[in-house]
């Protein structure tokens, strides 16, 4: 509840934009530290680092996006705007978990041994996809009053 305290003054220095870009890549070890569970590690020595982790960076990546859609468009048209982060959190979370599912199930179904080695190789093989996604997706939000290649060679 208190990160968006924490995040407000990093956005009034730099915009947004700069924040989409460092929390995507910040994900990646939120990611891949929980892909490195083996059989054996305990809750306290095996994920509750990797948890803390991802609830920080999670709860810091949620406000920039909201600040670049909001202050990109008129006061007017910010009630419509305001609904459009959180359809594209729900949009990537409808696409990407069932996607980290069948990572899961398709590494656990394949593998063979003790069940401690079978359930943690799954969870493994779908946090490094995760962190491989992370590191593919998105691109650099065009700061306000900033207009992209595409929408400039539209408006001609």
């Amino acid at each position: 509840m208190g990160l968006p305290c924490v995040i407000h003054p990093l956005l009034a220095n730099g915009g947004p934009s700069p924040h989409l870009i460092e929390h995507r890549t910040e994900r990646v070890p939120a990611h891949r530290w929980p892909a490195l569970l083996e059989p054996g590690y305990g809750y306290a020595d095996g994920l509750l680092g990797p948890l803390v982790l991802v609830g920080l960076v999670l709860g810091l990546s949620f406000m920039p996006p909201n600040a670049t859609i909001l202050s990109a468009v008129t006061p007017r048209q910010t009630g419509a705007a305001s609904g459009l982060p959180q359809t594209l959190q729900w949009l990537g979370s409808a696409v990407g978990l069932p996607a980290l599912v069948t990572v899961y199930g398709t590494a656990t179904r394949h593998t063979t041994g003790s069940p401690d080695a079978v359930l943690t190789h799954g969870p493994a093989h779908a946090f490094a996809t995760g962190a491989a996604l992370t590191l593919t997706g998105g691109r650099r939000a065009n700061r306000p009053g900033e207009v992209s290649a595409a929408a400039a060679s539209r408006a001609r």
